[in-house]
């Protein structure tokens, strides 16, 4: 879990951890730690699991629209070891970045722009030389309008992605699929 600070000058970004639990008779739950830490500056934070216990970390500048990233490695279950120095990724995103580790290793990160009122998107692995930054391909713009976006991908490997209509304020839904075909694209359809 990752968040903002509290407090109007406050953007110091926390993170927190959680233990999924499911017991025999009852709903499922998450038993979350007390204390949570301070990790880094800036808003909007996001977080995305990827494989070997370590983790993708997006936020955006408090004083810009830059976007930042950071790798970490998970500790013992309770800290995040960054792997590296946090670094900007993006220059044009107007915030809300998303990210998460796509069933063929890809990271997908989406956000929004600061310039129009559709959502973009980047693709990229991990660094194979080092494991401590992304490789990003050039960002794409999707093919439907929307802001303040997650993205979950399916068991099927279909791509669902939730967002608020700039027009209208409601709340719409796109479905999508990564092409696998030496492309970096993701092609979206249906929009709800």
């Amino acid at each position: 879990m990752v968040s903002e600070g509290w407090g109007p000058f406050n953007d110091s970004l926390k993170y927190g951890y959680g233990t999924f639990e499911k017991p025999y008779l009852g709903e499922p739950f998450v038993e979350w730690e007390k204390q949570t830490f301070n990790y880094d500056e800036g808003v909007q934070p996001s977080v995305a699991a990827l494989d070997n216990q370590l983790f993708l970390k997006v936020h955006k500048s408090q004083w810009n629209s830059h976007l930042w990233q950071s790798v970490n490695k998970s500790a013992y279950g309770r800290s995040m070891e960054p792997l590296g120095d946090p670094y900007k990724y993006e220059d044009n995103g107007s915030g809300n970045p998303v990210s998460l580790q796509l069933n063929n290793g890809f990271i997908l990160n989406m956000f929004d722009d600061r310039n129009s009122d559709k959502a973009w998107f980047k693709t990229g692995t991990l660094n194979s030389s080092h494991g401590t930054s992304v490789d990003w391909t050039s960002p794409n713009v999707s093919d439907f309008e929307g802001e303040n976006m997650d993205v979950v991908q399916l068991q099927n490997g279909y791509l669902l992605s939730v967002h608020q209509d700039p027009n209208s304020n409601k709340i719409r839904y796109s479905m999508g699929r990564y092409k696998y075909e030496g492309s970096d694209r993701v092609v979206w359809w249906q929009y709800f």
